[in-house]
C-alpha cells in the first residue's frame, strides 16, 4: 500500500514524492482497468480529507477501498476512502472576461452605489455637529463683542438739490480691563462727497494698553499703536508705535485725566507724488473725560509727535467732543465733535491743516 494510516498527511507526502521523482502515475489497479478518460472541462472536484487537507482535481475510480484521484493529466494519487471527509463537485470556473475596449471605457461608467442609510445618518450628524459648533462660536463672539464694546457712534449729513453733500462718520470704541489695567481699541473713519467731488475719506485703527507700575500706583506703563489712511492728504498709510510711561491724575468711570509720554517711531507712505518717510519721534498724549453738568460731558484726546531728526517736522492730532445725555440711563447721547490734524510737512500739493466737525448719535454701553 502506498499510503499508510499512521502517517499524519499521507497524500501530501506522496504528492511531494511524485513531484520529486517525476516517475509514472502511481496506481494499484491493473493496466487494463483504466476507465475511459473524462471530459476535462466537464467538472471541477474538491476533495476534503479528515486531517484538513484539500485537493483539487478529478476522481477517476474506486478500487479496493482506495480512491484514484487525478491531480493533473500525468499525476494521480491512491487515497484510502477512510481518509476522505467529503467530495464536492462543481462547474469549471468561467473564463475571465475580456478587457473593455477604449471606446467602452470612455462611454460606460459604473453605476453609482446608492448611499446607505448609515452614511446618510453620519452626514446628518456631521452637519448637526458643525452647525452646533458654528452657533456656539457665534454666541461666544457676540458675547465678547458686547463685553468689549464701550460705545458705538454714527453721524452724518445728507443734502440733495442745489447742494449735494453726503458725509458719514462712524466710530466704534472697544475697552476692557480691571480697575487698574485698561485695553482700548478704536476703529472708525469719515467718508464724504459734495457735488460728486470727494471731500473726506479717512479711516483709522488705534490701540492702547495701560497698566500700573505697582499696585495702587498712579504711575503707569503704556504701549500704543496708531494706524491711519487719509485719501485727502494723499496718505496711503501712517503708522506710529510707542511705549513709555504715564501718570493717572484721575481714573474714574466718568472722570479721567491721563498723560502718556515716550519715544515713538512713525512711518508714512504718500502718493501723488510717491514718497516714504520714516522718523523717530517723541510721543505725548493727553486723555480727558470730564463731566461739565449733570447731563453734559467733555472729552478730549490730544496727541503731539515732534520728530527727533527734523525739528521742523511736527504732527498734531486732536479729537474733541461735547456729549449730552438723551435718556435717564446715560446710554443714548448726542455728540458734537471736532477733529484737527496737523502735519508741518505735508505731501506736495496738500495743506498742513485738516478740520472735520461732526454731529453724531452715540450709544454708550459702559
Amino acid at each position: 500500500m502506498l499510503c499508510r494510516a499512521h502517517l499524519p498527511s499521507p497524500c501530501l507526502l506522496l504528492g511531494v514524492w511524485m513531484l520529486l521523482v517525476g516517475g509514472p502515475t502511481v496506481s494499484a489497479a491493473e493496466p487494463n482497468s483504466e476507465p475511459a478518460p473524462l471530459d476535462r472541462l466537464s467538472s471541477v472536484e474538491r476533495l476534503y480529507l479528515e486531517n484538513g487537507d484539500q485537493l483539487t482535481g478529478r476522481s477517476r475510480s474506486v478500487d479496493d477501498g482506495r480512491l484514484r484521484w487525478e491531480l493533473t493529466p500525468e499525476r494521480e494519487l491512491l487515497i484510502p476512502v477512510e481518509w476522505i471527509a467529503r467530495l464536492e463537485i462543481g462547474s469549471p470556473p468561467p473564463p475571465p472576461p475580456p478587457p473593455p475596449s477604449p471606446l467602452e471605457e470612455s462611454t460606460v461608467s459604473a453605476p453609482a452605489a446608492p448611499e446607505s442609510t448609515e452614511a446618510a445618518a453620519d452626514d446628518e450628524s456631521f452637519f448637526i455637529a458643525w452647525f452646533d459648533r458654528l452657533e456656539t462660536w457665534a454666541a461666544g463672539t457676540w458675547n465678547s463683542f458686547q463685553s468689549l464694546t464701550r460705545r458705538l457712534q454714527i453721524g452724518g449729513q445728507f443734502l440733495d438739490g442745489n447742494t449735494q453733500t453726503d458725509l458719514l462718520d462712524v466710530i466704534t470704541e472697544f475697552e476692557k480691563g480691571t480697575p487698574t489695567h485698561v485695553r482700548q481699541v478704536d476703529v472708525g473713519g469719515q467718508w464724504g462727497r459734495s457735488n460728486n467731488r470727494q471731500t473726506a475719506n479717512r479711516w483709522f485703527v488705534n490701540s492702547n494698553f495701560d497698566w500700573p507700575v505697582s499696585e495702587d500706583s498712579s504711575w503707569i506703563v503704556f504701549v500704543t499703536s496708531k494706524n491711519e489712511y487719509n485719501a485727502m492728504q494723499n496718505l496711503d498709510y501712517r503708522g506710529t508705535i510707542s511705549s513709555g510711561g504715564g501718570y493717572r491724575f484721575f481714573f474714574e468711570p466718568k472722570k479721567r485725566l491721563i498723560a502718556r509720554f515716550g519715544p515713538a517711531f512713525t512711518v508714512e507712505v504718500f502718493h501723488d507724488p510717491a514718497q516714504d518717510r520714516l522718523t523717530p519721534d517723541l510721543f505725548g498724549e493727553l486723555e480727558v473725560r470730564w463731566p461739565l453738568r449733570p447731563r453734559m460731558q467733555f472729552e478730549e484726546r490730544f496727541r503731539i509727535q515732534p520728530s527727533l531728526l527734523d525739528f521742523e517736522l511736527v504732527r498734531i492730532f486732536s479729537t474733541t467732543g461735547l456729549l449730552w445725555d438723551l435718556d435717564e440711563k446715560d446710554r443714548w447721547k448726542l455728540r458734537l465733535g471736532l477733529q484737527y490734524n496737523y502735519n508741518s510737512q505735508p505731501n506736495p500739493g496738500r495743506v498742513p491743516n485738516d478740520y472735520i466737525s461732526t454731529i453724531s448719535l452715540m450709544y454708550l454701553r459702559k
